[in-house]
């Protein structure tokens, strides 16, 4: 059951962005929602307490305390707002310590968080290629289902928490299929439609060099996919969600991607993401890389177990 929702913030008013949607799921599932924020400092707390230097004309540990208790009147503020939107019973903030990552990955095993909702930074410039880094390292190394909002073109403006149609793109692969996991009770909760994409490649790489696939070898893996694609779209017909499927021959999966959630109107992107760091990064999570990087709708991402 998707029951706990943790909404992340970081105190500005682009944080509070992923509010409205944590609303909108929350309303439809029933769910609680923790609003939390990790305290400024990433230090050690013994490390504060010890240091010698000065901020502002204070210790170091005043200064943090000072900060601290803005901090918790800011989550009691966001609070307050939320629950005059929802139940009040259902409402309550945290202000977690430590490094950023793990403090909310330790909160959320603690509230048995069902799904972490946040927004990232980075639309235009150098700065899209990046997620920001508490975004980034949740991505690569959390547990938890994430939603990752993301701005419009503008860099600005946020897309409106709609939940109606999810585009699913799948590889074929155990660990891709993971996605599914989360991606089937909030469509449901939310009455949302499904599209299944299955990207197959017209080329095959060998080292730096590119050829088209041997004759016949692109129209097997396109029936194969039809399979599978039917397949699933039966499963998730028998629990009760309206699904579609395509397939595309496209030599950029990536790209693809993108494309049919633009033609397609999609307003999510439900993708599991290997999370995977420096050269695995580049070579075995290159595709959600990718879309992760230049998509401008919400994206539900979760990484697959060791296991699977």
């Amino acid at each position: 059951m998707l029951d706990q929702i943790l909404v992340t913030l970081d105190g500005s008013e682009f944080g509070e962005q992923a509010l409205p949607f944590a609303k909108a799921i929350a309303e439809k599932t029933g769910a609680s929602v923790n609003i939390s924020h990790v305290s400024c400092c990433d230090l050690p707390t013994d490390l504060i307490q010890n240091t010698p230097f000065q901020y502002e004309g204070v210790s170091m540990e005043a200064y943090a305390e000072k900060h601290a208790d803005e901090q918790r009147e800011y989550l009691r503020r966001q609070e307050s707002a939320m629950k005059a939107e929802l139940p009040r019973n259902r409402v309550c903030s945290a202000l977690l310590e430590g490094y950023v990552t793990e403090a909310l990955e330790r909160h959320a095993r603690e509230i048995d968080a069902k799904l972490i909702v946040m927004t990232t930074h980075g639309r235009t410039g150098v700065s899209r290629a990046w997620l920001g880094s508490v975004a980034d390292s949740l991505v690569r190394n959390s547990t938890f289902p994430l939603l990752v909002i993301r701005p419009l073109e503008d860099g600005e403006s946020f897309p409106s928490a709609r939940f109606e149609h999810f585009l699913v793109p799948l590889d074929g692969s155990g660990p891709g299929e993971k996605i599914l996991e989360s991606t089937l009770p909030l469509a449901k909760a939310m009455g949302a439609r499904i599209t299944l994409l299955h990207v197959v490649s017209p080329h095959v790489t060998l080292g730096a060099r590119v050829s088209p696939l041997p004759s016949g070898h692109l129209e097997e893996r396109l029936a194969k996919a039809e399979a599978y694609l039917a397949g699933v779209k039966d499963r998730l017909t028998a629990e009760g969600v309206e699904t579609s499927y395509r397939i595309e021959s496209h030599f950029a999966p990536a790209r693809a991607i993108l494309s049919i959630a633009e033609g397609e109107g999609a307003d999510l992107i439900a993708i599991a993401t290997h999370g995977y760091t420096g050269v695995k990064r580049a070579i075995l999570g290159s595709v959600t890389d990718k879309v992760l990087r230049a998509a401008k709708w919400p994206l539900l991402l979760e990484r697959p177990s060791v296991a699977s």
